[in-house]
């Protein structure tokens, strides 16, 4: 929390254009601290409102085009779907797939397993064992044809 914290300050910093002797002056005025290493995570939350105040925004980190990539692998995302995910990201690495976003791969799935007169949606994270098996089973031998040629 507190490394948080001081890295939205520096960009607090940064996006307020402020060169290190304002910075600095800001910092001692909010704080009566110089530095925000010295500070404890209140002074840092009133340095960081302080910059709000002033025309500051926080903003999300958002993915490079808008896409949606696979979440950070957990315990609970183990198994075929894991695995699902990675020959997915490992064939986009190869240049067998374009586009190695969950979204893409979530269309592939969908495409897979959806009946013929079905408006449904798949994504990887709530396939079945058995769903997840049968769309791993075909990414697996699409990579086998584009290795061999074929």
């Amino acid at each position: 929390m507190r490394n948080r914290l001081i890295q939205l300050v520096h960009v607090g910093k940064r996006e307020l254009n402020l060169d290190e002797d304002v910075y600095r002056s800001v910092l001692k005025d909010v704080t009566g601290k110089s530095s925000c290493a010295k500070m404890t995570i209140k002074e840092l939350e009133q340095v960081l409102e302080h910059f709000k105040t002033v025309g500051f925004t926080v903003k999300k980190k958002q993915a490079k085009n808008g896409k949606r990539y696979s979440p950070k692998t957990t315990p609970n995302t183990v198994g075929q779907v894991a695995k699902l995910r990675a020959v997915w990201i490992s064939m986009h690495k190869q240049g067998i797939v374009r586009d190695g976003s969950e979204q893409a791969l979530d269309s592939y799935i969908t495409r897979m397993l959806q009946a013929k007169d079905s408006n449904l949606s798949y994504h990887a994270q709530f396939l079945s064992p058995q769903q997840a098996v049968k769309v791993l089973e075909s990414l697996k031998k699409w990579q086998k044809r584009t290795q061999q040629g074929t």
